[in-house]
């Protein structure tokens, strides 16, 4: 399942232990020249020294160099499925969005003139969800969304079905989010049979929809106790649990604490409208 993050995390490791996760966009920045070896049997990519790449969900890849040492490799991880198509709707947004949502591609090379953009930027991003490293990340996106003629490397046929039902099932449960969706129901809007979708599903996302849903349920309600006034007895309400103990004891499955003491501990003090003590 998903790293404990909201939107990004920066880090620097070594290219062998990086393994693309089948839920986040990467931006890799190697410390130097690096090829991209394509588990599909398509030849090896290069990263020239000097230049960088954005990776895509459900690459299927591996970091590697000619010789036998462990070169360093940058690493911006994004959650892209953060970025509401309701609030990044504005013109500004519209290339990243359609960057992101592509199905079609596996990565996209950056040249050594994007890569020395990107760099200072990147060095400047810390590992706290605040707003100015969330624009700092967005500005990173807008940059490689801009470019007129990127270098892109397809997506074999199997990565491109994946990454295109990923889409469609995070795209229907952002919708959807304050409501309740049943497997016929979502499985209907994509013109599937329940068992289907429900085995494609498990296939892609290795859990149940069930559990998935309430994963985005937990990740959208840790926004709003973040940013947000309403009380954990609202937050609750409007996410459809059937009562605050139920969304508490949800709650604290997945992030390993209360709502409350999530609040408290990632809120800057408000005048929050607090009815209970968790």
């Amino acid at each position: 399942m998903p790293k404990d993050f909201i939107f990004f995390e920066k880090s620097t490791e070594y290219a062998s232990e990086i393994k693309p996760s089948n839920f986040y966009h990467y931006l890799v920045i190697p410390h130097n020249e690096m090829y991209f070896i394509d588990s599909f049997g398509l030849e090896a990519i290069l990263i020239p020294k000097g230049c960088s790449a954005f990776v895509y969900p459900f690459t299927s890849l591996k970091l590697s160099n000619e010789t036998n040492n462990q070169p360093l490799i940058d690493l911006l991880t994004i959650n892209c499925q953060i970025i509401d198509h309701h609030v990044f709707s504005t013109n500004f947004f519209s290339k990243i969005t359609q960057m992101i949502k592509r199905s079609d591609c596996s990565l996209i090379i950056l040249d050594e003139k994007t890569t020395n953009i990107i760099k200072p930027i990147y060095k400047q991003i810390s590992n706290e969800f605040q707003l100015e490293w969330m624009m700092f990340t967005l500005e990173i996106l807008k940059v490689i969304s801009s470019l007129k003629k990127p270098e892109i490397i397809n997506s074999p046929t199997k990565e491109k079905k994946y990454r295109l039902f990923f889409n469609q099932v995070n795209n229907y449960i952002g919708n959807n989010i304050f409501n309740s969706i049943d497997i016929k129901k979502i499985a209907g809007e994509l013109c599937l049979s329940e068992s289907v979708f429900s085995h494609r599903f498990r296939k892609i996302f290795d859990t149940s929809f069930h559990h998935y849903f309430l994963i985005k349920k937990i990740e959208k309600s840790c926004e709003m106790l973040k940013h947000g006034q309403d009380s954990i007895q609202e937050i609750g309400f409007a996410l459809g649990f059937s009562s605050t103990s139920h969304f508490i004891s949800t709650f604290k499955q997945i992030k390993k604490t209360t709502p409350g003491k999530y609040r408290r501990n990632t809120q800057q003090p408000t005048n929050c409208k607090e009815n209970i003590t968790t």
